[in-house]
């Protein structure tokens, strides 16, 4: 599905330190399931993914903002599922010999990306981005892609701040799943993945 008149929700470019031309926001309304984390097909398989209900990307669920305002529970997977559909730009991008990089600024905490049914990768930290080639699966043909987030907040030992399952004191509601933004673009075969500045201060 297409973000429609969602195609406005953080529109501007997520990386200005490295600003590039070629690139599409994919924030806006996706496809949601919350489904039980008990090891079964119907869990683990995109395929089969059954829609509960629409979430605007990259609010976390539990946020008002998401339209879901739902809390992620330690025993579930939250699944995330919206179409790419590539202009024909895009495939002549393709045959030049450029890469489509599909970014995710942040899911917290586990994410499992799918296009289609193949596992492209998997990356763990709510704090951290994280990019794919999805070069390969670019066609004429619109493509599923596939978000499966799982968040065990204070029941686990990963890095999550104040976030808990019981909020009061210092302690305050976890978010979870895609809270940044997610985007691709199109890089030659060298580019630029990072860089470090560091400054002469004493100097300046």
């Amino acid at each position: 599905m297409r973000s429609g008149s969602y195609d406005d929700i953080l529109p501007e470019y997520p990386r200005p330190q490295m600003k590039r031309t070629d690139y599409h926001m994919l924030n806006g309304l996706w496809e949601y399931a919350f489904v039980p984390a008990d090891g079964s097909s119907s869990s683990e398989d995109p395929a089969h993914f059954t829609a509960q209900g629409i979430i605007r990307v990259p609010f976390s669920p539990e946020a008002l903002l998401s339209r879901v305002h739902r809390r992620l529970e330690p025993t579930e997977y939250l699944w995330y599922h919206r179409e790419l559909s590539f202009s024909t730009e895009e495939l002549s991008q393709k045959e030049e010999n450029m890469h489509c990089i599909l970014h995710f600024d942040a899911v917290d905490q586990e994410a499992t990306v799918f296009l289609g049914t193949k596992k492209l990768g998997t990356h763990s930290g709510g704090y951290l981005p994280f990019s794919l080639d999805i070069t390969e699966y670019v066609n004429a043909d619109p493509v599923s892609l596939y978000v499966k987030v799982r968040d065990l907040t204070d029941t686990g030992y990963a890095t999550r701040g104040k976030q808990t399952l019981n909020r009061g004191g210092m302690f305050y509601t976890a978010q979870s799943g895609i809270w940044q933004s997610v985007w691709y673009e199109w890089v030659p075969k060298n580019y630029v993945i990072n860089y470090k500045i560091t400054p002469e201060y004493n100097k300046a």
